[in-house]
């Protein structure tokens, strides 16, 4: 089909130059030294996708035929002849669309699809790579290029006639993910003793892994998410990334939530104080990590069991290399989850945070003695939880 494309090309090259009185002869072949009189050459350099042609009808990509064109031969009559082709291919537009190829033949190889009539070449000044001449074994010549695009579509084909009774396929229902997404923030106290407030957190990027989806929150914390296939146990995994840079990695949405009662996920600040169990005095300078949340970490280990092929029986203590498997998997932004570093006074915080479950587990860090402690509750600036530890070697 492409030849097609190329006699019309030929064509109009040749009535482009028939005023002159040597007309150059036109060919499709690469550029060459011509041996005597002028050669013009229109050789398809390369088949490329255009973008701009691709809709509902259209699959992408599409294509577009680039031609190189070039005049060979004596001096004065190479570059008449490229004057006379560069002018008149700024007047190509309405010249091919009289003359245009109505309709290209189907064929067998692209089964359904129909090549359309190519659309009017356009015309492209830009610089020839210096490889393509050095390709071609001789030096660069004058040229510019044609890019002809010759978009194809889907094949509208009649209804088929029912000749049995058709079969039902039920299909999981597509619903729409309906949540808000909250901070928990200090204020000064009030009368009634309230020391905290809960407002909306906006601009929270939140993606569904599988299938890919991706929103963003708004002015009141809210975002819906649509086109999500309806799970049986009614519990869909979303990762969060607050505008600060923190991630939420499979947070868990219990439902798909209402327009009018969307399902919350609420952060908090956790404020702590470390205290030494031996001297109980506050421990200043100390690596404070917050581990990995279980959610996050079943998930990873449910992978790590597929890819090992472990029967589901078996318990993960007896599973040799589970753990660097899982390790392995974790991405290395998750690692560590969350790390701070206590001040002079044994004081940390820790943001972005969701409040449920409420006791969080600390690994905790200094001078090369390790603790772990479980943290209940958020506390606050002025509050502080009171976090007592013994380090071990």
């Amino acid at each position: 089909m492409l030849h097609l494309v190329d006699d019309r090309l030929r064509k109009w090259a040749e009535d482009a130059l028939s005023s002159l009185p040597q007309a150059p002869r036109v060919t499709t072949d690469p550029p060459a030294k011509a041996q005597s009189g002028a050669v013009v050459s229109l050789y398809l350099l390369e088949l490329v996708n255009e973008t701009r042609l691709a809709r509902s009808t259209r699959p992408s990509p599409q294509p577009a035929l680039r031609y190189l064109v070039t005049v060979s031969g004596p001096t004065e009559l190479a570059h008449q002849a490229l004057g006379l082709l560069l002018w008149s291919a700024y007047n190509l537009k309405q010249a091919w669309r009289s003359q245009a190829i109505r309709q290209l033949p189907d064929s067998e190889q692209i089964g359904d699809l129909l090549l359309r009539a190519p659309y009017a070449p356009e015309l492209e000044l830009e610089p020839v790579p210096s490889r393509i001449w050095s390709a071609f074994s001789i030096p660069p010549q004058p040229s510019f290029m044609l890019r002809v695009p010759i978009p194809y579509e889907w094949l509208e084909r009649p209804s088929p006639y029912v000749t049995q009774q058709a079969a039902v396929q039920i299909h999981p229902a597509l619903i729409t993910l309906h949540g808000r997404i909250l901070q928990v923030v200090e204020i000064p106290p009030q009368p009634d003793g309230t020391t905290t407030q809960t407002l909306p957190l906006a601009g929270v990027s939140v993606e569904l892994p599988a299938p890919y989806r991706q929103v963003y929150s708004d002015k009141d914390g809210r975002f819906a998410i649509p086109q999500v296939l309806a799970t049986d146990d009614d519990a869909y995994r979303l990762n969060l990334t607050l505008s600060s840079g923190l991630i939420l990695p499979l947070v868990e949405l219990s439902g798909a939530g209402t327009p009018e009662q969307p399902v919350e996920i609420v952060t908090t600040l956790l404020h702590g104080q470390l205290f030494d169990a031996v001297t109980n005095q506050p421990l200043a300078g100390a690596q404070v990590e917050l581990a990995l949340p279980p959610r996050v970490r079943d998930y990873y280990r449910d992978r790590a069991r597929r890819a090992l092929g472990i029967d589901p029986a078996v318990a993960d203590d007896e599973v040799e290399g589970l753990e660097a498997q899982i390790g392995a998997l974790i991405p290395d932004y998750l690692q560590p989850y969350r790390l701070v570093v206590s001040d002079a006074n044994g004081r940390f915080a820790i943001r972005g945070v969701l409040t449920q479950p409420a006791q969080k587990t600390l690994r905790i860090r200094s001078n090369g003695r390790w603790a772990t402690a479980v943290l209940d509750g958020g506390g606050a600036r002025e509050r502080p939880v009171p976090v007592t530890v013994r380090l071990t070697t």
